[in-house]
């Protein structure tokens, strides 16, 4: 403290807050549901530095405020067909991005839409034997601050793009156990990087990536609660 005599205030509020209605409704063929996401987002960073510590000038280095306003809807039906279920979902999202520099009165808005489409399934050859699998879209928004630059330019950096892809197996064991295992693939088609503000910098890089491996998890319970878990 002695040798830098200096102090930053890095001062910083978010809110968040939104509502997810769903539908439901089961009918001859298994069950239908539909539902709407409305989420909103708000930074407000501000950055406040003075030199020396004792009795320096405040000067605010950063005043800026960042929102994000999202909203998704998905419709998707479960078929039961005897020992098998299968599930399709559609999904569209649309994402509002904004940054406003108040120290200098820039601002720059974005805004992204995006459809996606995925299938699950199940089979359930004996009554305590499950077999599942699924493959979907995936999609991740760019965060504001990497789509929209501190002087109101849109950056050209693309969102998360991937499909992802499991197979797996759930046995009940007697009447209080159960276990699992699942295959899991998760292919990026692009996969945002982000450098660290500590090491000084905040590179920006974006590509194709995999995720793959293996799960497994065990649990067992008693009457009166849960006993013991290890995944």
């Amino acid at each position: 403290p002695d040798a830098c005599d200096s102090i930053q205030g890095r001062l910083r509020d978010y809110t968040t807050y939104g509502i997810e209605p769903r539908f439901v409704k089961t009918h001859g063929l298994g069950e239908f549901q539909a539902g709407v996401k409305a989420h909103v987002e708000r930074q407000d960073r501000r950055q406040v530095n003075a030199k020396p510590v004792t009795n320096g000038a405040a000067t605010t280095s950063e005043d800026q405020v960042r929102d994000t306003q999202a909203l998704s809807v998905f419709v998707s039906n479960r078929f039961d067909l005897g020992q098998f279920s299968v599930t399709p979902i559609v999904r569209h999202e649309r994402i509002a991005s904004k940054r406003t520099n108040k120290l200098t009165g820039a601002e720059g808005e974005a805004l992204e839409h995006k459809a996606t489409a995925g299938v699950g399934g199940t089979w359930n050859p004996s009554r305590n034997t499950t077999v599942f699998t699924s493959v979907h879209q995936g999609y991740a928004p760019q965060r504001v601050e990497d789509l929209i630059g501190g002087t109101g330019t849109v950056v050209d950096v693309n969102p998360e793009k991937s499909v992802n892809f499991e197979f797996g197996v759930r046995q009940q064991v007697g009447s209080s156990s159960r276990v699992q295992a699942a295959y899991f693939r998760n292919d990026f088609d692009n996969l945002i990087a982000v450098g660290s503000i500590a090491g000084g910098s905040t590179p920006l890089a974006e590509g194709k990536a995999l995720f793959e491996g293996l799960e497994l998890s065990a649990a067992t319970e008693q009457e009166n609660g849960f006993f013991g878990r290890v995944a």
